[in-house]
Order: structure tokens, then C-alpha cells, then sequence
């Protein structure tokens, strides 16, 4: 029967609390929060102190994923009298969830219920919470229950690496229990895989087979070694304690100190929690019973400010046209703030393209043709013109109206002479050398029968081709070579071929004279030879522009860099491949610019890696071939200039990046003005990676940090520079000749520094080693040749 009254307690009491809701539980004077502690026991006056309905105890567990939470209820000589205890955890302190947890009475242990003399839980949430409940209509005062002999204990452990003490309180929790029931271990048991307390059972006289641990049981002390498991004692470690040893402290021996005052709400609106904690005095190593620290909750007067939230959007509207390319929208609504919130973030209207149907197209007129010619030379006549019609689709009309007209034209009256029309072409040369002849007409039009003929002559004649025709020895014979044939060619003049069939273009052999006077043919030209694969790649990057989206574009191109690179790597390419190649490099840098796009760092690498391979010493001959129709490597210089201060920008400040590869290193540095503290030095021999050539090198270039300071109006203390180096290991080998025939005889070294230092006071020092035994001067005079005449102001050569 009292079973069966707890029970309809419980049931009436939670359908109390779900009705009524937490009014009173919300009384920061009948509900309590425990954090912070590991060990701790209570009595139930302790825990509920004022005689209320809903009135709450919690715990918060520091950390699920490392800690459970252990509970033992004590109720000997205890009844629940006219009241419920509930015991139950969760995840979040949310009073909404509080109630839908006991309105679905989901998971809710009802303490009242257990026959036993003890109730052990364990717990793995963050939140455990115990509930004292009356049965009546509405919360309020009670009588107040008198002290009974229950208590709880509970204690806070890690599930990994317990500690020797938390062992020792739940070893001594299952010895406790095991006297109670005359140690019946199947109502003591605790789920707990990591302690293991000793297993003499002692006096009940349990075989040996039953103190195995089976089902992850924890096994109890016995009464020889209870309360002697400390830290200090290994738990394999079994002591005798005297009855002297285990009495209960005496009076001075420890002690609780008076709790401190409570501490300050922990929000300024809404609720909060407060706490307050004290110190346990223990010379001789006993332990306070009860919390050394404690919580409640608290309530701040101010109104917590509410953000404004969006409602759902409303349904897409119809296609703004009935055919062809229309848009829908839809929109929503913000909630206001309140009590200074902020306002809602995002778009009040999304738009998205629709296309319902294809629109009819009618046909339409294109302009109209130029008026021909008057139909005569003299007096009035006609002239027409006319214009086509585009067609029509999808059912559209065709164009109405006429598609020629034409009009009366004037000319001066008719005379009875006749008058001569214009000079026509000189015909072609009657010989192709040692001198022929050309000759042009002109008729005479409009003579009367009683007028005159035309006064003058109706032919010119003049001589052409006056050259002296070569001799047989000053002409190239027809030759085969590389699957071509070349016709017979004077000397001086070109020999044309198409390019073969991997390739378009056209292919060109000279004829040249030699020192004696004697033809001879030179090495074919393929600086027009267009390989396929390159052909085709050149087309990709018009298909990557279409698309019209800026990433996509910015994507396309990278896809362009990783084909070249490939293509580039296997060396089996004409010369108009190198310029292709270059154009292909110009065409991603400027798409690059123009979205505003930064490549990745492996687009970067693969980028600088395309122009090892086209510098590399092997394609000289290709280059000097080339550069006969275009200077590539100059422009070659240029692209890598642009696309340094392109990836510079979307570096982060003072980030640097190096890139080294075969024949190429560049560093590329993004600099605030005033983090510009010393002077920079390129290359950096010692840095790790540096490739073997750059290491040995000779060659380097100082940048002053006074470069950087801002000098102008232009610039103050928060520009930031963009600073690219580059060292070429063979780019003097395939630069096109200079204009005074000089020679190079160094490395190249090109500094680029971005925007533009207006500083006038300060030069970049560099230091060239020469490449062979010549004078200084044929090294400085193609420096100052390829130097802008602003860097020339600003630089000076020192040749080692």
C-alpha cells in the first residue's frame, strides 16, 4: 500500500508541476546549483531548507565527456511521508526542457519507491537535479518535515584515470550497502569498469567463486580495511586499522569554517548564479562533511536585450515574364529588437532567374546596304540599295516591308566629248629580273557620234624588276629537310612551308649568302608553328571568360596553369610555342586581375614552375628563333611582374613567400611601411630548400628599409608595399639583342616594389658576378638599358 501511495503521489505531483509550471522552482530561495566540487553529502533538510513545493537541488558535472556523476541515497529510518523525491538529469538548464522532461516523465527516478536502504545512480550529463514535490492544488508553505535519518552523497569522477580517493568513496559506498542488505551484492551493485576495491567480504562468509568481478560489478571492502584506502595507499595494498584508529574525530580536531558572503549575480540582466564557499579545517586529515562551495540562482532587474529574428520566408512569386529569362522573388519579415538588440542580419529579398518558355523571336531588318553607284556617268539616273531580313524562331513573324529600294541620282548634263575614266592597276612585271616591263589602261567614255575622242593617250608603260638575276651559285637549290620540301629560292629572299602535322602555321627558311657569295639555306624558322595541344589550350581560356562569373573564370584559369605546366614539362615544343606560352600566362594574369582572384599557393608554385621550364638553357636556340618575330622573354619579364604583385595582395601582412624552382627564384613579401625595420637581402642563400645554383650564386641585391618610408601625401604609416625579387639563372642567354649590339654578362635580378616608393635618397644595391673575363662596362651599359628611368635614379651596380 505505501508503494502504491508513493506511486500516486508521484503521478499527481508531476502532473502538478507540468499544469502549473516552475514559479516557485524558479525562487532562487528554494532552488540551489552545486558546481565546482568533486565530494560532498547533504541531508534532505540540508538540501530543501525552506518548506516549499518544487523546490530543487542541482549538480553540474564539470565535463561529460571526462567525468560521471556517482549519487547514493540514503533512506533508513526515512519515509517520504506526504511528499516525492524525483531524480533525473539533462543536458541544458533550460526550464522550457525541465518540463518537457517530467510532463514525457522520461528517464525520472522516484527515490520514494526503492525498498532498499540505499539508492545508488549514476549520471553523464551535465546537469543532475533533485525535486522534492507535494501532492496539493497549488505551491506554498508546509509544515516543516522533521529531520530525518537520510541523507545524499554524491562524488564526481573521472572515467579514465580515476582517482585513488574517488575509488576509496565508491569502494566504501558498496561496503556500507553490502552490511545493510547482510550482503546481498545484487541490490549494492554500481557500472563502473576502472575501480576495483579489494575482495575480502569477510564475515558473510561468501565462497570464493562469487568475489570474482563479473559484469563490471565493484566489489566491497571488508570491515578490516574500510576507511584505510587513501591516496597515500596503493589500492593493491591491504591495512589493519584499530577501532582508535577509526574513531570519529573529536571535538577541535576539524571544523567548517562560517560560509563567505555571496558573490555577485554573474549577469547584469536575466538570471544568473551566485556563489559563496568556505574552508575546511582538518588538522588530522579528517573530512568536513558538506559542501565546501555553493550556488544559487539569481535575478537581475534588467531586461536582457532581444535581437530581432527573421520569420520565414514567403513563397517564391510567379516568373516576372510569361517567356524567356524572368526572375522570382520572395521576401520576409524581421521581429523587431527590443531593449537595444541588434537588428536582423541578411537580405529582406532573394531573387532567382526563371525561364518559363522560349519567346517567340520575329524577324528583323539589318541595316541597309550603301547606295550603289549612279547607273550613268552623266545626266540623271538611278541608284538602289538593300538589306536582309534575320530569320525568324520559335514562331515568330517574318520582317515586312521591302527589302530594296531605290532613288534618282545626278550627274552633270552629258557633253558631246568624250572623257576618260580612271587609271586602272599596273599589270605585272614581264620579267622577274634584270629589268621588264608593266603596263596600265584607261578607256574613254561618253563620244558622241558627232562629238570628240578623249584627248591623251589610253596606256602607260614603265619599267620594272631592274635587279641584276642571280647567279646560279647565288641561288638555294630545292631541298628536303624535316619532311618538307624547299623550293629553289634566290639568296635574300624566304622559302615558305606549312608547319607539320601536329602543328598549324606556317614554317620559313631563308636564303642566305655566305662570306664568298655563295647561297646558302639556313635552319627553318618555326617561330609560327603552333603546336595542337597548345592551340587548343589557347581556346580553353576564351570557353573559362564565357562563363561570366568571376570564380569560375578565376578557376578556369588555375585548370589553364596545371595543363601548361604538364605540356611545358615534356620539352617536345616549337618555338611559337614559347610565345604562345606567354600569351597564355599574359591572358591568367590579367583574368586574375580582373576578378580579383588569388590563386592557391599550389597555383602559385605551378605558376613559377611554367616559367622554369621555358627558361630552361635548352630552348635558347627556340628563343633566339622566337624573338626574331617578337621579344617574348621581355614580356615574358613583365607578366612575371604582375602576377608577383597579384598574389602579393592576398597575402596576409608581413607573410613571405619563396619560390624556387630550376631557374627561377622570386620572393614575394607583403610589407606595412612601418614594420620596414632593416634592410632586406635577395636571395636568401641560407634558407632552407634553396636550390644548389641560387646558393652559390654570387649575385644578390639589397633593398634599404629607408625605401619604404612614406615621403608624400600618397603614403603615410599604414601603406602596405608589395615587394617582389626575382634571380633568372639563364634569362641572359635568351634576351633579344640589344640595341647597341652589348653583351650580357651577368645573372638578371628584377625588383619590383609596389605602389610605387616616392622616396629620392635611397638605392638598391646590387651585386652582379661576371659570367666571363669582359669589361664592366658592357654589363652596366645593358642595365641601365633595361632599367625604367625611374629605377635608374634609384640604383646603382656594384660588380664584384
Amino acid at each position: 500500500m505505501k508503494a502504491v501511495r508513493n506511486l500516486l503521489i508521484y503521478i499527481f505531483s508531476t502532473y502538478l508541476l507540468v499544469m502549473f509550471g516552475f514559479n516557485a522552482a524558479q525562487d532562487f530561495w528554494c532552488s540551489t546549483l552545486v558546481k565546482g566540487v568533486i565530494y560532498g553529502s547533504y541531508s534532505v533538510s540540508e538540501m530543501f531548507p525552506k518548506n516549499f513545493t518544487n523546490c530543487t537541488w542541482t549538480l553540474e558535472n564539470p565535463d561529460p565527456t571526462k567525468y560521471s556523476i556517482y549519487l547514493k541515497f540514503s533512506k533508513k529510518d526515512f519515509r517520504c511521508s506526504n511528499f516525492s523525491l524525483l531524480a533525473y538529469q539533462f543536458d541544458h538548464f533550460s526550464h522550457e526542457k525541465i518540463k518537457d522532461l517530467l510532463k514525457n516523465n522520461h528517464s525520472i527516478m522516484q527515490l520514494c519507491d526503492s525498498k532498499n536502504a540505499f539508492v545508488f545512480l549514476q549520471y553523464d550529463k551535465n546537469f543532475i537535479q533533485i525535486r522534492r514535490v507535494y501532492p496539493i492544488d497549488f505551491p506554498g508553505l508546509h509544515k516543516k518535515e522533521e529531520d530525518q535519518k537520510s541523507f545524499f552523497e554524491f562524488l564526481v569522477l573521472n572515467k579514465v584515470s580515476p582517482s585513488q580517493f574517488g575509488c576509496h568513496v565508491l569502494c566504501t559506498w558498496l561496503e556500507s550497502c553490502l552490511k545493510s542488505e547482510n550482503g546481498r551484492t545484487e541490490s549494492c551493485g554500481i557500472m563502473y569498469t576502472k575501480c576495483t576495491c579489494p575482495q575480502h567480504l569477510g564475515e558473510w562468509g561468501i565462497d570464493d567463486q562469487s568475489l570474482v568481478l563479473l559484469n563490471n560489478v565493484v566489489l566491497p571492502l571488508n570491515e578490516q580495511t574500510e576507511g584505510c584506502l587513501t591516496q597515500e595507499l596503493q589500492t593493491t595494498q591491504v591495512c589493519n586499522l584499530t577501532r582508535e584508529a577509526k574513531r570519529p574525530p573529536k571535538e577541535g580536531e576539524s571544523g567548517v569554517e562560517e560560509w563567505a558572503q555571496w558573490s555577485t549575480c554573474s549577469v547584469t540582466c536575466g538570471q544568473g548564479s551566485q556563489v559563496r564557499t568556505r574552508t575546511c579545517v582538518s588538522p588530522y586529515g579528517t573530512h568536513c562533511s558538506g559542501p565546501l562551495r555553493e550556488s544559487r540562482v539569481c535575478n537581475n532587474t534588467a531586461l536582457c536585450p532581444v535581437h530581432g529574428v527573421w520569420e520565414e520566408w514567403s513563397p517564391w512569386s510567379l516568373c516576372s515574364f510569361t517567356c524567356g529569362r524572368g526572375q522570382r522573388t520572395r521576401t520576409r519579415s524581421c521581429i523587431p529588437p527590443q531593449y537595444g538588440g541588434r537588428s536582423c542580419d541578411g537580405p529582406e529579398t532573394q531573387h532567382k532567374p526563371c525561364n518559363i518558355a522560349l519567346c517567340p523571336v520575329d524577324g528583323q531588318w539589318q541595316e541597309w546596304s550603301s547606295w550603289s553607284q549612279c547607273s550613268v556617268t552623266c545626266s540623271n539616273g538611278t541608284q538602289q540599295r538593300s538589306r536582309q531580313c534575320t530569320a525568324a524562331a520559335h514562331g515568330g513573324s517574318e520582317c515586312r516591308g521591302p527589302w530594296a529600294e531605290s532613288r534618282e541620282c545626278y550627274n552633270p548634263e552629258c557633253t558631246a566629248n568624250g572623257q576618260w575614266n580612271q587609271w586602272g592597276h599596273w599589270s605585272g612585271c614581264s620579267k622577274s629580273c634584270d629589268g621588264g616591263w608593266e603596263r596600265r589602261i584607261r578607256i574613254c567614255q561618253g563620244a558622241a557620234v558627232t562629238g570628240q575622242q578623249c584627248e591623251g593617250t589610253g596606256e602607260e608603260v614603265r619599267r620594272c624588276s631592274e635587279q641584276r638575276c642571280p647567279a646560279p651559285y647565288e641561288i638555294c637549290p630545292e631541298d628536303y629537310l624535316m619532311s618538307m620540301v624547299w623550293k629553289r629560292t634566290p639568296a635574300g629572299d624566304m622559302a615558305f612551308n606549312r608547319c607539320p602535322l601536329n602543328a598549324t602555321g606556317t614554317t620559313s627558311r631563308r636564303c642566305s649568302l655566305s662570306v664568298h657569295g655563295v647561297a646558302f639555306w639556313e635552319h627553318p624558322s618555326f617561330a609560327r608553328c603552333i603546336s595542337n595541344e597548345y592551340r587548343h589550350l589557347q581556346h580553353s581560356i576564351k570557353e573559362h571568360l564565357a562563363k561570366g562569373q568571376r570564380m569560375l573564370a578565376g578557376d578556369g584559369m588555375s585548370q589553364v596553369t596545371k595543363t601548361l605546366l604538364d605540356l611545358t614539362q615534356r620539352k617536345n615544343f616549337y618555338a611559337g610555342d614559347l610565345l604562345i606560352s606567354v600569351e597564355i600566362l599574359r591572358n591568367v594574369t590579367d583574368t586574375f586581375k580582373r576578378a580579383s582572384y588569388i590563386p592557391a599557393s599550389d597555383g602559385v608554385q605551378n605558376f613559377f614552375q611554367i616559367i622554369s621550364n621555358l627558361l630552361d638553357e635548352e630552348n635558347k636556340e627556340k628563343w633566339e628563333d622566337a624573338q626574331q618575330i617578337y621579344p617574348g622573354s621581355v614580356e615574358l619579364m613583365q607578366v612575371i611582374e604582375d602576377f608577383i604583385h597579384i598574389v602579393g595582395m592576398g597575402m596576409m601582412d608581413f607573410q613571405n613567400s619563396y619560390l624556387m624552382t630550376g631557374n627561377v627564384v622570386a620572393s614575394i613579401q607583403k610589407l606595412p611601411a612601418a614594420s620596414v625595420l632593416t634592410d632586406i637581402n635577395f636571395p636568401m642563400k641560407g634558407r632552407k630548400g634553396m636550390v644548389d645554383w641560387a646558393r652559390n650564386s654570387e649575385d644578390r641585391v639589397v633593398i634599404p628599409k629607408n625605401i619604404f618610408t612614406p615621403m608624400s601625401t600618397e603614403l603615410d604609416e599604414s601603406t602596405v608595399f608589395v615587394l617582389g625579387a626575382v634571380l633568372y639563372k639563364n634569362l641572359e642567354l635568351i634576351l633579344p639583342t640589344l640595341r647597341n649590339f652589348t653583351v650580357v654578362n651577368s645573372k638578371i635580378i628584377v625588383v619590383t616594389i609596389r605602389p610605387e616608393p616616392k622616396t629620392t635618397d635611397s638605392f638598391l644595391e646590387i651585386e652582379l658576378a661576371h659570367l666571363s673575363n669582359v669589361s664592366t662596362r658592357i654589363v652596366d651599359m645593358f642595365f641601365q638599358e633595361y632599367l625604367s628611368d625611374h629605377m635608374k635614379e634609384r640604383s646603382r651596380v656594384v660588380l664584384n
